[in-house]
C-alpha cells in the first residue's frame, strides 16, 4: 500500500493545514487517476465516494476531447489546485490515509499487518518533512 501517515496532534482537527499539508496531495492525486480511468465510486471506501463522485462529474462536466482531458485532470499533478480543495474532506482524508492520533495509527497499521499488509509505501509532505518523519518513528516504535 501507499499514502501518507500523519499523527495528529491533541486537540489538532482532521482537516488543518498541517494535516493537509501531509495528505491533499496523495488524495487528489487518486482522485485525478481514477478519474481518468472514469472508474467507479466503488474504487474508494465508502465515505470517499460522494467526494470522488463529485469530483469525477466535475472532469467530465468539462466536456473535453481525451487529449485536452487527460492534460485538464493531470494539470499540477502532485499538487491540490484551489478548485480542488473542495474535495479533500475529513471523510476522505480519514478514510484514504493513514491519519488519526498515534495510538490510532499503530492500531490501523497493526490491523492492515495481521491482514496481510507488510509494505507501505510513505508519501511525503512538501515541507515540514523533518517533523513528519518524527512523526513516522513514533508510529514505528510502536510497532
Amino acid at each position: 500500500m501507499e499514502g501518507p501517515i500523519c499523527v495528529l496532534r491533541k486537540g489538532e482537527a482532521i482537516d488543518s493545514p498541517r494535516v493537509l499539508n501531509a495528505t491533499q496531495a496523495f488524495v487528489m492525486t487518486s482522485f485525478k487517476f481514477f478519474a481518468y480511468l472514469r472508474a467507479p465510486a466503488e474504487m474508494f471506501p465508502a465515505p470517499a465516494r460522494r467526494a470522488y463522485q463529485e469530483y469525477s462529474a466535475s472532469v467530465e462536466a468539462m466536456r473535453l476531447p481525451e487529449e485536452e482531458r487527460h492534460l485538464a485532470i493531470w494539470e499540477g499533478c502532485f499538487m491540490v489546485r484551489p478548485e480542488e480543495r473542495r474535495f479533500v474532506t475529513p471523510d476522505v482524508i480519514r478514510s484514504t490515509t493513514l491519519t488519526g492520533p498515534l495510538e490510532e495509527v499503530v492500531q490501523r497499521i497493526t490491523a492492515l499487518e495481521a491482514a496481510g499488509l507488510n509494505h507501505w509505501t510513505v508519501w511525503l509532505p512538501p515541507s515540514d518533512v523533518e517533523e513528519y518523519v518524527q512523526d513516522l518513528h513514533s508510529v514505528r516504535a510502536r510497532l
